[in-house]
């Protein structure tokens, strides 16, 4: 795990990414909270940022502590980029990090792939649809991602 204290890089990407305006603090739950104006402020400034990032700066958020996972996460999901799914999979099968899994989750949720028959031997928790069920209510964070189409960018402006 890098930490930024010892890694400047890694410092710089935080400043730019996680810090401003306490973001990684939102992207826990609070944007059901926002008013509908600062909800709509904070999501463009996360589409814009998710344009931005680079995949590399992306892979070094990824390899630091939970506050940077959970934004890293959140750009991966905002922008739809696939090729960090497989990866963001493996990391929430790992648990390295607190806080970070309801972000993997969001990410995964709007990656996955198109329909497919029953999967019956997952090689991996990124590459096969869970079944779901009709009997349960998903937690609060993951109403957001699920009522969400996949294939509809947060980053798309409004019309």
């Amino acid at each position: 795990m890098r930490r930024a204290h010892e890694d400047p890089e890694l410092l710089a990407l935080i400043r730019r990414y996680v810090t401003p305006g306490g973001r990684y603090l939102e992207l826990d739950g609070s944007l059901m909270g926002m008013t509908e104006h600062d909800r709509t402020t904070f999501l463009r400034e996360l589409g814009e940022d998710a344009r931005a990032i680079t995949p590399h700066e992306l892979t070094i958020l990824l390899e630091g502590g939970w506050r940077e996972r959970l934004t890293a996460a959140w750009l991966v999901a905002a922008a739809l980029r696939t090729e960090f799914r497989e990866r963001l999979g493996e990391m929430l099968l790992a648990s390295e990090v607190c806080f970070a899994g309801s972000a993997y989750c969001v990410t995964l949720a709007r990656s996955r792939p198109p329909p497919t028959p029953t999967c019956r031997r997952p090689t991996s928790i990124a590459t096969c649809d869970a079944p779901t069920s009709t009997t349960t209510s998903p937690p609060p964070w993951a109403r957001s991602s699920i009522s969400t189409p996949s294939s509809t960018p947060i980053t798309r402006p409004d019309s």
